[in-house]
């Protein structure tokens, strides 16, 4: 594999961010002109073949030169990017594991393949294994260019329903599933524009017309091929023939369309087949990251309540109690939020309250459903009754005298 570089070291040029959205990624740029003098522009290539040898750039720790390692594409599959419930771009995205030796430092950096063409950038190392690291194929890349270049943000649609696969033959026979359809089998569906078109109990068989195995997933070079029909993707026409016996979940498929766009299902609901129209959409967690340097808080009697954060959940010890109740609660009103009990000061109002552990979601306030940390203090403030209910998430509740 030989790779032609130019690389200037001599030079320093101040870096300005342009976008900083997901994918755990920035766009940056150089203001300086004499920066892109002389420079090409990488050529994206498609998705490679298991197997497949390429080649990993970057700067890693160990040195200050650019280092270059090489190994084999040792699969190809969806991968989560980020934790679902703490950004509104979770998603499982198609990733591409490579064998090639990375470290610190290498993130960013570009994979090539043995045609001198860019398949993906390197974004992570499994922290506990060997020579197993991960790199954003340059599909993904481009459908998140595209959406910024469009003036749009960068969403990558889901499903809008939980499932659960179809492969046990009792589970089969309990769904009377005639024996020539496979498919999934439709355990919640989230509110959105899933709801009122698909129900629990529905069995999907076919994502766009391409057939759902019974463990969900699709052949990848058909998805290729489907893609290839809804936009002039030269990237999957180059792919024809390379992947013939791979396999990826049938939210692949869902991942390559930008919102808004048609999608159909095929569905069996009481054994009768139905086609369902639906548009391409993508859900609004409750946790935002924190952005703002200013931190809201209120406390009554002691208890501290605070807006529920990335950060707040990730120093929990029962973040997926959180992650959980909110996954299946969608951002319906734009000021809803999520608050929490972050912690209990000492304080004569609360010394004999039973004390939920540092985390407990705040669900109602006087048995009236809290909508976010304002319209906590408004419920507080207002209250006359002569004591005020909390209720937090799995029914525990704590009472305070309020005169």
């Amino acid at each position: 594999m030989r790779i032609s570089l130019k690389i200037i070291l001599l030079l320093k040029f101040n870096v300005r961010a342009l976008q900083n959205i997901i994918l755990l990624s920035a766009i940056l740029t150089v203001d300086d002109k004499k920066f892109f003098k002389d420079l090409v522009p990488l050529k994206f290539s498609s998705v490679p073949s298991l197997r497949d040898t390429v080649l990993v750039l970057g700067f890693p720790e160990g040195g200050d030169s650019i280092s270059a390692t090489n190994g084999i594409v040792s699969r190809i599959e969806l991968f989560p990017y980020t934790k679902p419930f703490l950004s509104d771009n979770g998603r499982n995205l198609l990733a591409i594991q490579i064998d090639a030796a990375l470290n610190p430092g290498n993130s960013g950096g570009p994979v090539f393949d043995n045609k001198d063409q860019c398949i993906g950038m390197v974004f992570e190392k499994l922290g506990l294994a060997e020579n197993i690291g991960y790199c954003i194929p340059s599909d993904v890349i481009l459908h998140f260019l595209q959406d910024i270049d469009q003036g749009r943000p960068p969403r990558f649609c889901d499903l809008g329903f939980r499932f659960q696969t179809c492969e046990n033959k009792v589970l089969r026979n309990y769904l009377k599933l005639p024996e020539k359809y496979i498919g999934i089998l439709v355990t919640h569906v989230y509110p959105g524009h899933c709801q009122g078109k698909i129900f629990p109990g529905d069995v999907i068989v076919e994502i766009d017309g391409l057939e759902i195995e019974s463990d969900g997933s699709v052949s990848f070079e058909e998805s290729q091929e489907l893609v290839n029909k809804w936009k002039d993707d030269k990237l999957t026409q180059n792919s024809r023939g390379k992947h013939k016996t791979l396999r990826v979940s049938f939210e692949y498929l869902l991942t390559r369309k930008f919102v808004g766009e048609p999608l159909s299902l095929t569905i069996l609901r009481n054994s009768q087949k139905k086609l369902i129209s639906l548009s391409s959409e993508f859900r609004h967690y409750l946790i935002n990251p924190d952005d703002s340097p200013n931190h809201s808080y209120f406390i009554v009697g002691g208890l501290v309540f605070i807006p529920v954060t990335e950060a707040a959940v990730e120093s929990l010890s029962n973040v997926d109690i959180i992650g959980r109740y909110f996954y299946d609660n969608v951002q319906i009103k734009p000021l809803s939020q999520l608050v929490m009990l972050s912690k209990i000061l000492a304080d004569q109002m609360n010394s004999s309250l039973p004390d939920p552990r540092a985390g407990k979601l705040l669900l109602k306030v006087n048995d009236i459903e809290v909508q976010n940390l304002k319209h906590v203090v408004e419920l507080v403030e207002k209250n006359k009754r002569s004591f005020i209910k909390f209720e937090f998430l799995g029914g525990e509740i704590m009472i305070l005298q309020s005169r």
